[in-house]
């Protein structure tokens, strides 16, 4: 079942109407085999068996004999056998050549029809039998043993079942043929219609003019693109109209927070004064950040080419001009198309983070199979397992893990999300075996 699923929407109906098919067939074929069987068995028993009774009523005492042939007369099939059924029974040479199923047919029909022999031999005509090559090729012998002797005639032998068989089979393959060809083609249609939808469900991003999906395939599927793109519609509205609000609410609280900075430094009291500096700062900080997070969601520029391994390198050093920690290995150019100032704003959060919690960053950065990783370890405290999947949401501060005395907005893992989705990967933390926390950021090359 969970390979069945794994099928695509055409190879599913395929292979459902193909089982469909097959056992409908399969069925069909074992009943006309059947009636076939009986028709042939029939067409050769029951001859045989009125001749062996005829030739049994004759032979019984109370019965004049046949006359002889004369001579120069070719006698019946009877006459031709009789001297051999004289040695007490029918030719030895055709032991091995005897068909079991007719013979089991003539003797039950025998004994329903209240004359029961003792022993039935049925086999092909031989050529040495005394009969013409082309009378051998047509019939059987039947030889059966009653109360008053031996008995033997010919009967028509069953027709060969190859040419049944290939007739059967390509029966069945035409059936398959103008059943699956059609549906294999409306398949491909209506998957081709999903399939379009959903490589534009994976595009979408919101902060872009939705690509309406051209409707196709059958009705539902035509409704259900009628629906989505009125959704990305909507959708882009309200993204555009999200980041109008939050634009207009940054300029709002900046020209305020600015002026109540320089009201502070008139302040007298210099703990006072400190205070309320930091309080501010810290408000703008976040508002930065979730500005920051906001325009990430309505970047409308395409990706420019980028040295990797040199913008990671300045992201390190500005954390290292900062006073903290770093080790970074900077390896040859890795190119790739990025947002440049995103994708450092995100390897600075990684490193600030590592550093502020943890002392000190081990910074990497590599190409693998076609995905470029930015890696950041720390040895620092880690992050609870129950946390580690809410770790990244907007405004949450793993109080359990992270020391709220050294600040911070809780968005700065929120951005490095972002900024992974922006670039079409992902973000990816693991408490590390030896201690602390692995933070990489991989994103397609």
């Amino acid at each position: 079942m969970t390979l069945f699923r794994r099928l695509s929407l055409t190879a599913q109906l395929v292979l459902v109407v193909t089982l469909a098919l097959f056992t409908a067939q399969a069925v069909s074929l074992a009943l006309l085999y059947n009636e076939r069987r009986e028709t042939a068995i029939s067409r050769t028993v029951e001859p045989a068996v009125a001749r062996l009774l005829a030739h049994a009523d004759s032979a019984a005492p109370d019965r004049p004999e046949r006359r002889e042939a004369r001579p120069g007369e070719r006698g019946s099939f009877r006459d031709r056998v009789r001297e051999r059924l004289r040695d007490g029974g029918p030719p030895a040479f055709a032991a091995g050549r005897r068909l079991p199923a007719i013979e089991a047919e003539i003797g039950a029909r025998l004994a329903e029809l209240g004359r029961p022999a003792s022993e039935v031999h049925v086999f092909p005509f031989p050529d040495r039998f005394g009969l013409q090559e082309r009378e051998a090729r047509r019939g059987l012998g039947v030889f059966a043993r009653f109360p008053e002797g031996w008995q033997a005639t010919r009967t028509v032998a069953p027709p060969s079942r190859a040419p049944q068989f290939r007739g059967l089979a390509l029966q069945t393959l035409l059936i398959f043929a103008l059943t699956l060809i059609p549906l294999i083609i409306f398949a491909r249609s209506a998957s081709r219609s999903l399939g379009n939808l959903g490589t534009a469900a994976e595009r979408f991003r919101g902060s872009e003019a939705p690509a309406p999906v051209e409707p196709g395939g059958p009705r539902d599927v035509r409704a259900l693109i009628a629906a989505f793109n009125a959704m990305q519609t909507r959708v882009s509205g309200m993204m555009s109209e999200k980041d109008q609000m939050l634009g207009a609410i940054g300029h709002d609280l900046r020209t305020p927070l600015a002026a109540l900075r320089i009201r502070v430094e008139s302040v007298d009291d210099p703990a006072e004064r400190v205070a309320m500096i930091e309080s501010i700062e810290h408000l703008t900080q976040s508002l930065d950040d979730i500005l920051s997070l906001a325009r990430l969601s309505s970047v409308s520029n395409p990706p420019e080419p980028t040295d990797i391994a040199a913008l990671i390198g300045k992201a390190v050093a500005s954390q290292q001009g900062a006073g903290g920690t770093v080790t970074y290995d900077q390896p040859a150019p890795i190119s790739a198309n990025a947002y440049a100032s995103a994708l450092r704003r995100a390897a600075e959060n990684l490193i600030g983070n590592a550093v502020r919690y943890a002392g000190s960053a081990a910074v990497t950065v590599q190409r693998t199979e076609g995905t470029i990783e930015i890696i950041v370890e720390d040895n620092g405290p880690g992050i609870a397992e129950a946390d580690m999947a809410r770790a990244t949401d907007p405004f949450v501060r793993l109080e359990s893990s992270r020391n709220r005395e050294t600040g911070g907005s809780g968005l700065g893992l929120a951005i490095v999300k972002a900024v992974a989705a922006l670039h079409g990967g992902k973000l990816t933390l693991e408490n590390r075996s030896e201690g602390g926390l692995r933070a990489m950021l991989a994103f397609p090359a």
